[in-house]
């Protein structure tokens, strides 16, 4: 895995990006986004900035790592993320199953805030509008605040 380095930024090349929002606008036909999946070793928060307009249009579901020492390589941190997502009313699940394991338990657990669910971890945030939001879809839900 390969993280910069203080002289990395000291490199004069250019790197050129599009918000997300901007590739959406541009495309001709608009299908609807019901699922984003964000890991990017503590880019998430720059990653969710450049998806304001879709997530504000759309409210997709959003699979996000969090990982507190990645995060703070981009100078953010969890509760960035969190406020930002509660400008939209998302709310927060994390799963207390196995993790990467060959017989995933997946155990699905409701997290009043996202930094509860501690400082590596993959957030599942659903508008609380969304159909999948539903308890009765959300299996063995345990409040954790």
């Amino acid at each position: 895995m390969y993280y910069f380095t203080s002289s990395d930024n000291e490199i004069n090349n250019v790197v050129q990006s599009l918000s997300i929002d901007s590739w959406y606008k541009n495309l001709t036909y608009k299908p609807k986004i019901d699922l984003i999946k964000i890991d990017a070793e503590g880019a998430e928060f720059c990653i969710l900035q450049s998806l304001k307009n879709l997530i504000s249009e759309q409210l997709p579901i959003l699979y996000i790592e969090i990982n507190k020492i990645a995060l703070e390589r981009f100078n953010t941190c969890i509760e960035q993320i969190e406020i930002f997502l509660n400008n939209f009313g998302y709310h927060y699940f994390y799963n207390t199953g196995p993790r990467n394991s060959k017989n995933d338990n997946y155990r699905i657990n409701r997290l009043k805030h996202i930094h509860h669910g501690g400082n590596f971890f993959d957030v599942l945030a659903i508008h609380h509008q969304n159909t999948k939001y539903s308890t009765n879809k959300l299996i063995s839900i345990k409040y954790l605040s």
